[in-house]
Order: structure tokens, then sequence, then C-alpha cells
């Protein structure tokens, strides 16, 4: 795992009461960052803490998972699915984080295999917008094989 790669001076540290403030979307990326732990598993209660109630997740594709997932909800019934249709759902690797003005990349390398043998073995890129408020406000998964993805979760 690399460390963070930053687009722009460091950010300033984090707020008092320890958690990101508008504008520092380096301290978003350290959030994001570490939620992505070292053994494939993602930290859902970190990943909350920095997403709006709003929060958009937009997954491409032509498959059963493919389209908007719109607000905490609805992110929450799509990692439920991710892990029902596995054989032990979704192992993520964080390989990079990249940090902007109010974009972070996280740079991730994705397993998981279905009962019938299929395996998933793809690298994505998880797009997430920062807003005003401070939260991430839109998630874009970037797949680097769509057709592998599409095949696996069909």
């Amino acid at each position: 795992m690399n460390d963070m790669t930053t687009t722009r001076p460091p950010a300033p540290t984090p707020a008092d009461d320890g958690g990101p403030r508008p504008g520092d979307t380096g301290a978003i990326a350290a959030v994001l960052a570490a939620a992505y732990r070292d053994d494939g598993s993602i930290d859902l209660a970190a990943l909350l803490s920095v997403l709006h109630p709003d929060v958009a997740l937009h997954v491409p594709g032509a498959q059963p998972l493919a389209g908007t997932h719109q607000g905490l909800d609805a992110i929450a019934r799509f990692a439920v699915a991710l892990r029902d249709l596995t054989v032990d759902g979704e192992h993520t690797e964080r390989v990079d984080t990249l940090v902007g003005d109010d974009h972070v990349a996280l740079v991730v390398h994705v397993a998981a295999e279905r009962a019938d043998g299929r395996r998933l073995d793809n690298h994505t890129v998880h797009l997430a917008r920062v807003d005003a408020t401070g939260l991430v406000r839109d998630i874009w998964f970037h797949n680097r094989d769509q057709a592998h993805v599409d095949g696996f979760w069909s």
C-alpha cells in the first residue's frame, strides 16, 4: 500500500474534534484510506462518518447492482447485496489514494468469488466528491474491466 499522493499542498490539520472540516479533503482522504482495512474488508463505521446522509453511489455497468444508490440506507442495501452474492464478501485492497481540492480517488484492487466458481479480479477507482459541508456527496466506481465486472455480478 502506498502513502497518499496529493495534487496540492498538504491539507490543514483536522478540526479540534478530530474529524474533517469543510474544505479539508486531506482529512477525508485519511479517513477513507483507513476505512480500507489491510484484511480486505471495509470499516463501515469509518466510511459512514464521512458520508453525507444523501450521498449517491454511482455504479456503472449492465448488471443487477448497477445504477445510482441514493442515501445511506441504499448504500447499506448495496453492501449487503455484495456480501450475499459472494462466497465471503468482496476483498478490497487499497493501492493508492489521490487527493485534490474537492475529490479523493482511491485506487483499489477488488476480488471476490461466487458460489458457482466465478471470480472477480478487477482494479477500480473509487472517486469521491467532497461537498462544501466537508462530507462525501458522490462516489463513482470506475472499473478497469467493466465487461468482467458485469459478467461476475450478472
